[in-house]
């Protein structure tokens, strides 16, 4: 007896028995499931259209041949469910609820055992194929041979068929040879088999057309559901990997959605042509068996549908199968740290599930993370995904899987996501969410990395106060290295210097000493005279010689600064040449003036006279005898040039 009732937020009824434990009711699923009587065929037509299958299709047990649900094909039309069973088609009209029988098929090579093995329309009217491959048409009150067995180039074994309108084709599917086109129009017949890379499998079982695409074809196989494109001959394959819970797809029924239910090895298939979404009813949605039989399919006259397995069969309305609205909530069951539980008491936590904010450090990097979405009627449907922000921003989806596993995770700060399905496949509207910081090193915190960064700063600044001192220093050998070879250059300009000035002195006083000498012997006043005054020109050279030198002195002092005067040049040259002109006319040189009149300028008179003087003196050292020397003064427009001019009369060699 019931002694406790609940529903919870997902509409799931929690009912507590008196001493049998707990129950549980998903009032969103209607199966019912029955054992058979007698079989799938011989009970649903008893059960639901009030016919035997024995007497009304004439079905007999042979020995060797299997039952009569293994025989059974289908088909829905406008207002009327067909079925053909042996070699007898019928129709159930569901606007006045009664069943009614068509003639039987003719009688071929007068064999017995012979079923209908396809059944689609043409124009509301039935066309089916035999075991013989012998096709008819119903049409004029009576069973017309369209095709013969003969028109196929082998016995094509058929499973089942589907006249397309439009093109007027028979898509006929086969035990082991794939598709066949049957073109009424043309007459002609086409194989599409694995061998011509159009087709994946051989061995087709179920065919159906695509509630909304003409284009399509969706047949069951030992390998698959594949949707094949008529124009195109291109395929896709639904199997395991696509989330199928088997890849032999045994019967196919649509619904009035637009929905395709498909009977497998392993359950109850619920599939979407235009999404691909699948959802997968089995023992824990109230299913009886869940390893369906091929061709075990039937559509009911009150719109239900019926798929039958080994020993028994479903019955529900795909309307009834209702579709989850509920969005459950998602809770953390459990934190682990480098494969260690948390203990919550020496972190003083709290639950593992109220946790908003979880610190851990560097070395506990390794974090697990356990969940689990609170719904309970098919908890096996339910899937998820999660994500770790700042570290994996992309969803992650996991399927099944109920845990999350983060290795090595680097110091920082994220938010972990997880989010999961309700048992229809559509993601809740509640994340759940759990902050988790991961501490740094001490050598990886800011204080250190300020301490890092002003010793690093530091050395920086160290290294280039050591390149400056290295360049001052260097700067400065090579200072003292020029300082050296200029002083060395001075001291080769001061020995030429000297030796140069030893030379001019030489000169003067060569001229002094010849004529002291000549004095001894001069007789006359004349000639004494003309002798004194050349030891007193050259004594006055010997002074300037002594003035120069001093002149140098003052110049390395930074002393020695030139006077200016106003006046005319012409004089004092004249006056310097005059002082040459004994010595000139010794040697027989020219010595010349090229000057005007007069020369107004502003000038040094000692300068002038010490450059004139070295450049007349130079002159007359390097001349021969016939040389001229010419001195020329030219007024300028912006000052004064003087130039000494040597020109030798005789050829250089």
């Amino acid at each position: 007896m019931p002694q406790a009732f609940l529903v919870d937020n997902s509409g799931l009824m929690w009912i507590g028995g008196d001493a049998e434990g707990i129950y549980t009711i998903d009032p969103k699923l209607n199966f019912q499931s029955f054992h058979f009587e007698k079989d799938f065929a011989a009970d649903l037509l008893k059960n639901f259209y009030g016919i035997s299958a024995y007497d009304f299709f004439n079905w007999k047990e042979q020995y060797g041949v299997l039952p009569s649900s293994y025989f059974l094909r289908s088909v829905v039309g406008k207002n009327k469910n067909w079925i053909a069973l042996n070699r007898i088609v019928s129709y159930y009209d569901t606007s006045i609820g009664k069943m009614f029988r068509l003639p039987e098929l003719p009688k071929f090579n007068n064999k017995n055992f012979a079923p209908i093995k396809g059944i689609s329309l043409y124009d509301e009217s039935p066309v089916v194929i035999d075991d013989f491959n012998n096709i008819y048409l119903f049409r004029n009150e009576k069973w017309e041979l369209v095709f013969s067995s003969d028109r196929f180039k082998i016995n094509i074994k058929p499973t089942n068929i589907y006249f397309d309108h439009k093109t007027k084709i028979l898509w006929v599917i086969t035990e082991s040879h794939g598709i066949v086109k049957v073109n009424f129009s043309t007459k002609k017949i086409d194989y599409i088999k694995n061998n011509t890379k159009d087709l994946p499998v051989n061995h087709l079982i179920s065919l159906v057309p695509d509630p909304e695409n003409d284009d399509i074809l969706w047949i069951g196989s030992n390998d698959g559901l594949i949707q094949y494109n008529k124009n195109t001959n291109k395929v896709k394959i639904f199997s395991g990997k696509e989330g199928f819970p088997d890849n032999v797809i045994y019967s196919i029924l649509p619904d009035q959605s637009g929905n395709l239910w498909m009977g497998t090895n392993k359950g109850l298939l619920k599939f979407n042509p235009k999404t691909y979404k699948i959802r997968i009813f089995t023992r824990s949605h109230g299913l009886e068996n869940v390893e369906f039989n091929r061709f075990h399919q039937l559509m009911l006259p009150n719109g239900k549908l019926a798929f039958g397995g080994a020993k028994s069969y479903v019955i529900f309305n795909p309307e009834d199968i209702k579709k989850d609205h509920f969005s459950p909530p998602t809770a953390i069951t459990q934190i682990t740290l480098n494969n260690e539980q948390i203990n919550l008491a020496e972190r003083n936590l709290n639950p593992v599930n109220q946790i908003k904010e979880l610190s851990v450090d560097y070395f506990e990097n390794t974090v697990s993370i356990s969940f689990a979405a609170l719904q309970y009627n098919q908890p096996q449907q339910i899937q998820y995904r999660y994500r770790l922000k700042g570290y994996q921003d992309e969803w992650i989806f996991a399927g099944n899987n109920t845990e999350a596993v983060f290795t090595k995770l680097p110091p920082g700060k994220y938010v972990f996501e997880v989010n999961a399905t309700n048992t229809t496949g559509n993601w809740s509207s509640l994340i759940k969410s759990l902050t988790i910081k991961v501490t740094p090193p001490w050598w990886k915190t800011w204080l250190a990395i300020i301490v890092y960064l002003i010793i690093l700063i530091g050395g920086i600044f160290w290294l280039i106060r050591f390149r400056i001192n290295q360049e001052i220093i260097k700067n400065s050998i090579l200072l003292k290295q020029k300082e050296a070879q200029e002083l060395r250059r001075l001291d080769k300009i001061k020995t030429k210097f000297f030796a140069n000035i030893a030379h001019e002195f030489r000169t003067p006083l060569a001229l002094i000493i010849g004529p002291a000498e000549q004095l001894k012997s001069a007789e006359s006043e004349e000639e004494k005279e003309k002798l004194f005054g050349m030891i007193n020109k050259n004594t006055n050279s010997l002074i300037q010689l002594t003035d120069q030198l001093i002149d140098v002195a003052k110049l390395e002092a930074g002393v020695l600064k030139p006077v200016f005067v106003w006046g005319d040049i012409v004089p004092v040259v004249l006056n310097i040449i005059k002082a040459f002109s004994e010595t000139a006319l010794d040697k027989g040189i020219l010595l010349n003036l090229e000057s005007p009149e007069k020369a107004e300028f502003l000038f040094s008179i000692n300068t002038l006279d010490r450059i004139l003087y070295n450049l007349i003196s130079n002159s007359i050292k390097f001349c021969e005898n016939g040389d001229t020397i010419t001195v020329k003064v030219n007024k300028e427009i912006n000052g004064l040039s003087i130039q000494v001019i040597w020109l030798s009369l005789l050829p250089k060699i």
